[in-house]
């Protein structure tokens, strides 16, 4: 975990710096957001009534996940290990150098 940056009720992970997800640690409002291809969101958001446009974010790239219905732990997990991913692919060459001099280093 990165901290909280926001709220104290507002966990933000980062990998090398790049947010990835943020959990909301409010008993009464259980909710993850996380980076989403366009296209997949929009798809998942219309097959899920507990999953929305990323709140406080980029409504495009960004959907934020409550409980429900069909929302398993698989799907979060493969829906966290994806945003990890996308962020990833995503970084510059110098990002991706540290993380590797990181993972050598463990």
């Amino acid at each position: 975990m990165s901290g909280y940056p926001f709220t104290p009720h507002l966990a933000v992970y980062k990998v090398a710096g790049h947010v990835f997800l943020i959990v909301t640690e409010d008993p009464d409002e259980q909710i993850i957001t996380i980076k989403v291809e366009p296209a997949h969101a929009i798809a998942l958001i219309r097959e899920h009534a507990s999953i929305e446009a990323g709140r406080y974010l980029d409504k495009r790239h960004w959907m934020s996940v409550g409980p429900g219905a069909g929302i398993a732990a698989s799907l979060i997990d493969d829906l966290v290990r994806g945003s990890y991913e996308l962020v990833v692919e995503q970084m510059n060459r110098s990002d991706l150098d540290r993380i590797h001099r990181k993972l050598d280093e463990e």
